[in-house]
């Protein structure tokens, strides 16, 4: 850090067992080696949302970015600029911590049901959800397909079991619900579409996951 300057660092567990998102204030980058994880609280802390405003990387985060970023900051909630989330051409992308949750094409119009369903410990707008920051892309896309299913919105009703690759772009997804255990087999598939990968870049031919 700048001298005369503490930095301040969060330490996250998106475990399902243990929840957490804990802050430290240290002098020195070289001080996170002695931090004790174990000894940090293991009652989760307030929520905390972390909203890419980096428009340098890419101008849509600077631009919706910043609005939900300040729209999410009006509710009260423990909201952080961030540089980058990943998925920057799904932006206003958001992480909600301690949960993992990944969100993605938020505008500020969207911000009050958004901040409402995450205090309620529910999922909200699918539409808008990107899965768990801790699971791999088809896990991601697979809990999606689960929550769509079943209607389940609340954020820890349905907890991954394990997921396995059936050939190179199949896999099957094992999920544990209060609606009973849900099996998913999905595909990674290239369609016609074509969209931008950034703000003003030219359009590429993407892939999208497809329940079989």
């Amino acid at each position: 850090g700048r001298p005369g300057k503490r930095s301040l660092f969060m330490v996250v567990s998106t475990a399902s067992d243990r929840r957490q998102a804990s802050q430290v204030e240290l002098d020195r980058y070289e001080d996170l080696l002695d931090v004790d994880i174990d000894a940090l609280p293991t009652k989760p802390a307030a929520p905390t949302c972390l909203v890419c405003v980096h428009g340098r990387r890419d101008r849509c985060c600077g631009l919706h970015g910043s609005s939900v970023f300040r729209a999410i900051q009006s509710h009260g909630v423990d909201v952080w600029q961030t540089s980058h989330l990943g998925g920057h051409r799904f932006a206003a992308c958001a992480l909600w911590l301690p949960d993992g949750l990944m969100y993605g094409r938020l505008r500020t119009e969207h911000v009050e049901d958004f901040v409402t369903a995450r205090r309620a410990g529910e999922i909200g707008e699918l539409d808008f959800f990107r899965g768990r920051c801790a699971y791999d892309r088809p896990t991601q896309a697979a809990e999606i397909f689960v929550r769509r299913r079943i209607g389940e919105q609340a954020s820890g009703a349905v907890e991954w079991q394990a997921t396995e690759l059936e050939s190179e772009s199949t896999w099957e997804a094992r999920f544990q619900t209060a609606s009973g255990d849900q099996v998913v087999r999905l595909r990674l598939e290239d369609t016609n579409a074509a969209r931008p990968p950034s703000c003003g870049a030219a359009p590429e031919p993407i892939a999208r996951f497809t329940e079989l």
